[in-house]
């Protein structure tokens, strides 16, 4: 039997619409539990921000494990546009990609930034990218269409909590902002509890319509990352993400507050990626990969950093690869970039006397290599300000001769640390002296100090180191 009638509502604003797992990328997913109200208020904003209507071509590119295609599905279902869904085989040629979308005319598309980078559009009339961050060269290159770029917006806030609009052909900021909160919803800059002012970095934290309910099976998380507003009704979530906001009301994202490590753009270096990793001594570093049509060595690039960035903040291992690996979801896939091995760029040239036997052998030692030559750069084998210190050290030890730290970061290879160490080698060593052993010893100023303050105030925690045990 037909029924003319539309169905009886049975579903509530509140009830669960899906589940979508989320952060995979760290080995630890979690399930997303995102209610009906929470899609429904996408609405207002392809219609009203977007101008999405019946007339539009909209394409399929996520997967459907990522809530992007989320914002694909409902774009079309709010709206009365139309979804056209590509297969696997047209998404991975950018040719064939670009031949598709001209001849079924597509309108709209959310993009990962790293594919947009490959392909050339032309039949556009608005383009979305999400998933990781956007340059502001990738937008010049498309200005000719509507862009809607950085796309903001954790899974836990139901796809989109943010936006930045660039009109066509209007000028491009130098970093491209995530922009302003999306309708219905409300985003703080936070430390700790205290709202950060204009400038000022903390935690991007969101209110409004579209929280999620909560991580599925995991009420500890949940309680911890989904907290009462402080500042309205209802929840705030809480992203673990870093920004601040911009004087013209925009919001400038910064990275997430665990894994603060930047490279600043270098000219023809197209795309990059910095991630944080323990080498092959146990210590954390900073590893850079960068992309570029032409041949980059790691010495100009670590040249140019060296202008604008302490040293401590230039990567200690960096190479250039043909491309960025990034997932299927368009964000970067940190598993698939290479390992990068210290190793020399010069030809070995073997040391031509004792004091370059030493220095090299120290070298060695700190970097954790098996040989190193007099022409090899200390920093570019590895090094950095901590090894510096261990590197003047050592050699102090073993020649009897002070280096100032300093020193190293201008003369880097062991020939010139050897000429350094040949000239000072008249002057007499002078260890440090053992203190002679007793019961006790007098306090320092600076612990007396701290000793008075503490017995002023007992109960103050000023000199309490607090620590978390993950282990």
């Amino acid at each position: 039997q037909e029924f003319a009638e539309n169905p009886v509502h049975v579903n509530k604003s509140n009830d669960l619409a899906y589940c979508i797992y989320t952060s995979g990328t760290t080995g630890k997913p979690k399930g997303v539990a995102v209610e009906h109200y929470g899609v429904a208020n996408l609405r207002e904003y392809f219609m009203k921000i977007q101008e999405v209507n019946e007339n539009d071509r909209v394409l399929q590119f996520a997967s459907i494990a990522f809530d992007a295609m989320v914002s694909e599905m409902t774009m079309g279902l709010l709206t009365g546009a139309c979804m056209y869904i590509i297969s696997p085989e047209v998404q991975q040629d950018p040719k064939l990609f670009e031949a598709y979308t001209a001849e079924n005319q597509i309108s709209i598309a959310i993009l990962p930034p790293a594919y947009l980078a490959q392909v050339n559009l032309t039949g556009f009339r608005t383009i979305i990218t999400a998933g990781s961050e956007t340059n502001s060269k990738l937008v010049q290159a498309n200005s000719h269409i509507e862009i809607y770029s950085n796309d903001y917006g954790p899974t836990e806030t139901t796809v989109c909590a943010a936006y930045w609009k660039h009109k066509n052909y209007e000028p491009v900021p130098e970093k491209i902002p995530i922009g302003k909160p999306m309708n219905n919803k409300q985003i703080y800059i936070m430390n700790g509890d205290t709202l950060c002012g204009i400038g000022v970095p903390g935690e991007l934290c969101i209110a409004g319509e579209g929280i999620a309910r909560g991580y599925l099976n995991r009420p500890k998380l949940t309680a911890e990352k989904f907290v009462k507003n402080p500042f309205g009704e209802g929840r705030m979530y809480r992203s673990g993400d870093l920004a601040k906001w911009l004087p013209d009301g925009n919001i400038e994202y910064l990275g997430r507050i665990d894994e603060q490590v930047k490279i600043r753009e270098i000219d023809n270096i197209t795309d990059c990626a910095v991630v944080a990793k323990t080498d092959s001594t146990g210590d954390k570093e900073i590893y850079a990969y960068y992309v570029s049509n032409e041949e980059i060595s790691v010495s100009d690039v670590r040249e140019r950093l060296s202008e604008t960035l302490p040293n401590y903040m230039i990567p200690a291992y960096m190479m250039q690869i043909e491309s960025i690996p990034v997932t299927r979801n368009g964000k970067i896939d940190k598993k698939a970039l290479p390992e990068i091995e210290a190793n020399v760029s010069n030809e070995y040239i073997a040391p031509r006397n004792k004091t370059e036997e030493i220095i090299c052998d120290i070298f060695a030692e700190v970097l954790n290599l098996e040989k190193v030559g007099i022409n090899d750069n200390f920093f570019e084998l590895g090094g950095h300000s901590l090894r510096a210190t261990r590197l003047v050290n050592s050699i102090e030890e073993q020649t009897g001769v002070k280096i100032l730290l300093r020193e190293i970061f201008v003369n880097s290879t062991p020939k010139e640390i050897a000429e350094l160490v040949n000239v000072g080698s008249g002057a007499e060593y002078e260890p440090i002296p053992k203190a002679e052993k007793k019961e006790y010893y007098p306090m320092s100023s600076t612990q007396k100090r701290t000793y008075l303050i503490q017995k002023i105030d007992p109960d103050s925690t000023a000199y309490t180191i607090s620590c978390l045990n993950n282990g």
